[in-house]
Order: structure tokens, then sequence, then C-alpha cells
């Protein structure tokens, strides 16, 4: 009878070497699966950034151009020393946006050189700011000659 066990100890080592193989195959498998998954995140990742690159370009061109247009404009009262417009960068724009906003023409010329570092005012514009601040000085001492007078007078 012993010999009964032969086919019974064969087909259980058939069963057993078929599950490592197909446990083999699976893994194999998941493997490859897991594999693409990964290829095709690095290139969606990719697509992304390429994305992002050439907005970011189309950006900082449109605000150039801008700019150029707004030195153009305004070349009475700005002027570009050296080598004029370098070109505005993305670190230069998020400078930019992140400044708060000034409400003196200094503060706003401070603002616009981060994205035009080598701007500045004319020498007309700053005769006429200088002009500008002398004639508020000089009204604001006529109030003070006003309200001295008026104190004198009650």
């Amino acid at each position: 009878m012993w010999w009964l066990l032969i086919p019974v100890i064969g087909t259980v080592v058939a069963a057993v070497v078929n599950s490592d193989s197909s446990e083999k195959e699976e893994a194999e498998r998941q493997a490859r699966a897991r594999s693409r998954e990964r290829a095709e995140a690095r290139v969606r990742k990719q697509e992304k950034e390429q994305l992002q690159a050439q907005r970011n370009q189309q950006l900082t061109q449109d605000i150039d151009a801008q700019l150029s247009e707004l030195m153009a404009s305004h070349k009475a009262d700005l002027i570009l020393s050296g080598k004029g417009l370098a070109g505005v960068t993305t670190e230069n724009l998020v400078a930019f946006i992140a400044s708060p906003p000034q409400a003196t023409a200094q503060g706003q010329l401070k603002v616009l050189r981060l994205l035009a570092p080598s701007a500045r005012f004319s020498p007309q514009w700053l005769e006429r700011e200088r002009q500008a601040k002398a004639l508020r000085a000089e009204i604001q001492g006529l109030k003070r000659l006003k309200r001295q007078l008026l104190d004198r007078s009650l």
C-alpha cells in the first residue's frame, strides 16, 4: 500500500510548486504595475513642471513688455541707468508682489526697482519734487502763521 502514497505525495509536491510559482508570478505582476505607476507619476510631474515653467516664462515676458511700455510712456520721469531693463525674473516678480503698497514716490520707485533695478527718477522729476516739497513746507509755514495770528487775536 505504500506505493499508493507515491502519487499522493507527488500531487502535494506539484501543488506546492505550482502555488509557489503562481505567488511568484503575482509578485512580479505587482512589481511591474508599481514600476509602471511610478513611471507614469514621474511623467505627469515632469509635464506639470514644464507647464508651470511655460506659464512663468509667459508671465515674465508679459510683465517685461509692460515694464518696457511703462518706461517708454514715462521717459520724462523715469530713466534707466546702466544697461537698461535686464529682464524680469520669477524671483523679482514674487518680491514685487509681496512688497506692500507705497504712498510716496520714493517708496514706489523702491518697489519698481524690484523689477527694474537700474530705474531712477530723471533730473527733471527730481527738480519738480524738490519744488513741490518746498511749496508744501511754505504752505505749512503759512498754516502755522495763521494759527499763531488766530491765537493772539483771541
